[in-house]
């Protein structure tokens, strides 16, 4: 299997783990997405974030989104804004937006 072969065979266990219930399973994928993640894991990333209502899962979930700068990243954020499934997390998917200084000035119709 080639280098890109294999860190995508990782980034897709790693979101895959993101739905696990245990918590250091959830804590080791999210440390492998800060590495290797790329803006196809804001909707795993925000689903997790549902799914852990409190604690470090939900506290390092939204430093990652307040920090993101993945290419494609705004696209994703404004996806999630629409997907009915991620409405708990409308709150957060804005203030990522907002803290991670994407330039979103060309959506500000969808606010």
């Amino acid at each position: 299997m080639s280098a890109s072969g294999t860190k995508t065979k990782r980034s897709e266990l790693a979101l895959a783990a993101l739905a696990s219930g245990d918590e250091e399973q959830v804590l080791e994928a999210l440390q492998r997405i800060g590495t290797h993640g790329d803006a196809k894991a804001i909707h795993p990333l925000l689903h997790a974030w549902i799914a852990h209502p409190a604690g470090e899962v939900r506290e390092r979930i939204t430093r990652m989104l307040h920090q993101v700068k993945a290419a494609d990243s705004l696209n994703m954020l404004l996806e999630a804004l629409d997907d009915q499934h991620l409405l708990p997390a409308r709150d957060l998917v804005l203030s990522s937006i907002w803290s991670a200084g994407l330039d979103a000035r060309d959506h500000l119709d969808r606010f």
